[in-house]
């Protein structure tokens, strides 16, 4: 049987439904909820708790919206505690706000992207991420021959049947090297719908291990499905799962306590069964 090992990462974003909205980073990003912090802050508060690391996956390109010292000190906290900086692409703040997706971008305009972030990240911390996962899952082809001029060998965009996700690997949820990247899939779980309390196989379906899409028994469950089956099961948040909003008027925040005690509950789990965090700096080594 295969020991699994979980990696924690988090899109770290205010994402493209909120681009327009000035608080975007204080809200989405920190979290800032009556002066209490629910979102990057908490998920490292949380992860330390259960004495894991995570993998945050930061839109740098949104600098050019909310300000350069803001996403610089963003990845400073994070990799003074441990944690890893690694790089997300929604290009549209940055290059042309009608494409969104990586892949509406050509092979050259695209190693621009990645290079750019890069340096960034670079700049503020003093060294380059060594992954990538493209926004809204949109990289193609492409984008792994973008990273790989780059010289960024690790990629996360790969989510099976996901309609935005133009990566052709042959592969669910085992990591593979494909067009020589190191293609890491969002890990999906495969679930039944019931009729009757039976299960319906032939109506199953693949869903992604995030906070925000199952509740603490369904993580948990879901987990158990994969433990033992899949080498590495890669947990899914964003810097926001912790804040309920309705992102067509963005002027009501509040704490989403039910992703708050999924998160828990799968860390606990995954600490109860000896499933031990790892990151993707530690794999490169093994």
């Amino acid at each position: 049987m295969i020991k699994s090992k979980v990696i924690i990462t988090i899109d770290t974003e205010v994402g493209e439904k909120a681009k327009n909205f000035d608080g975007g980073f204080e809200k989405l990003v920190i979290g800032d909820i009556n002066g209490e912090f629910y979102g990057v802050p908490k998920i490292m508060e949380l992860s330390e708790k259960y004495g894991f690391k995570c993998e945050f996956f930061v839109d740098v390109y949104e600098y050019k919206k909310f300000g350069e010292e803001r996403f610089k000190k963003l990845c400073q906290d994070i990799d003074k505690r441990g944690h890893e900086v690694q790089l997300h692409t929604h290009p549209s703040y940055a290059y042309d706000k009608d494409r969104i997706n990586m892949y509406e971008y050509s092979i050259e305009e695209q190693i621009k992207i990645i290079k750019d972030g890069k340096e960034l990240i670079k700049k503020w911390i003093d060294k380059y991420p060594i992954a990538h996962r493209a926004g809204n899952y949109g990289a193609n082809d492409d984008t792994l021959i973008a990273l790989k001029e780059n010289g960024i060998f690790i990629d996360s965009s790969f989510f099976y049947k996901h309609p935005n996700s133009k990566i052709n690997a042959p592969t669910i949820n085992t990591p593979i090297l494909y067009k020589d990247v190191l293609q890491f899939p969002i890990t999906v779980a495969k679930h039944f719908p019931r009729r009757k309390g039976i299960p319906i196989p032939i109506k199953k379906k693949y869903f992604k291990l995030d906070v925000n899409g199952m509740d603490k028994n369904k993580i948990i469950q879901s987990i158990k499905q994969l433990q033992g089956q899949v080498e590495y099961i890669i947990l899914f948040l964003h810097s926001s799962s912790f804040i309920k909003t309705d992102h067509n008027k963005l002027d009501r925040f509040e704490v989403n306590f039910k992703a708050i005690e999924s998160f828990e509950s799968a860390l606990a789990y995954c600490r109860k069964e000896n499933i031990n965090s790892i990151l993707f700096k530690d794999i490169i080594k093994c």
